[in-house]
């Protein structure tokens, strides 16, 4: 269960597109340099497999976004992509303009990914309409399977032993429900101290962003079957604890 796709806290921009190179593109994902897309598509919309709507609640107010999965033949390729264009950026680009511009942390073997739009008055009004234009591209069998409800891979229990400064470890256990709500259960090694929290959650490429009712945020990035917990600035923990800081889905 691999999951997942590209760095969430990344910023999302609209950049126009310039020259009449960019229009003439298909719309699909491509490496950006300099706000332009460079080279072939990594993927275009007839390379789709899955794709939904999605809404989540962030610190600007309600984000949208468009999360979906490529087809098994270009999974190959999404993940080569992706681990060759670690710590760059790539776009989606539609109607000649990049609307998604995350920066991608590692490789992305599932075949998922998320297109994002910043918050705004008409933000869901303009991702409806970003939607309806690339279902308008899709063949028959992607439409398909677009109509089978499938719960998504990430949804789950994690369950992880992570470092302590004051005790031999803190016993984690993160439930990912369907609803895109989570709970989390800490219990430290050797103290009569456990934690409870809940709240909603969000995922965005390959990382997954958990809001807790307090407003604390945290942030893990999906590799494979487990979550990897990342830093307070969205980065992967470094050092020679660096793989205990991972939480494995049962």
């Amino acid at each position: 269960m691999d999951f997942r796709i590209l760095c969430a806290g990344a910023m999302m921009s609209l950049l126009a597109s310039c020259g009449g190179a960019t229009a003439e593109r298909p719309d699909g994902w491509y490496l950006v340099i300099d706000g332009e897309p460079v080279g072939d598509a990594i993927v275009t919309v007839k390379d789709f497999a899955a794709m939904k709507l999605d809404s989540f609640p962030s610190e600007q107010g309600m984000s949208y976004q468009i999360i979906g999965r490529v087809k098994d033949d270009m999974i190959p390729i999404w993940a080569d992509a992706t681990e060759n264009a670690a710590g760059e950026t790539i776009g989606f680009l539609y109607e000649g303009e990049i609307l998604s511009l995350p920066q991608v942390v590692g490789r992305i073997e599932s075949g998922h990914f998320a297109i994002s739009i910043p918050s705004s008055d008409d933000a869901e009004v303009e991702l409806e309409r970003v939607y309806d234009g690339l279902l308008a591209q899709m063949d028959d069998t992607q439409l398909q399977n677009l109509n089978q409800a499938e719960t998504p891979e990430y949804v789950g229990t994690y369950r992880g032993t992570i470092p302590a400064a004051d005790c031999p470890g803190i016993n984690v256990t993160l439930v990912l429900g369907a609803d895109n709500t989570f709970k989390m259960n800490m219990v430290y090694l050797e103290r009569d101290t456990a934690f409870d929290s809940e709240g909603s959650y969000s995922v965005e490429g390959a990382t997954v962003t958990l809001t807790e009712k307090n407003g604390t945020v945290s942030r893990y990035f999906f590799e494979g079957d487990s979550l990897r917990m990342l830093d307070g600035e969205g980065n992967a923990i470094t050092g020679p604890l660096a793989d205990n800081y991972i939480l494995k889905k049962e």
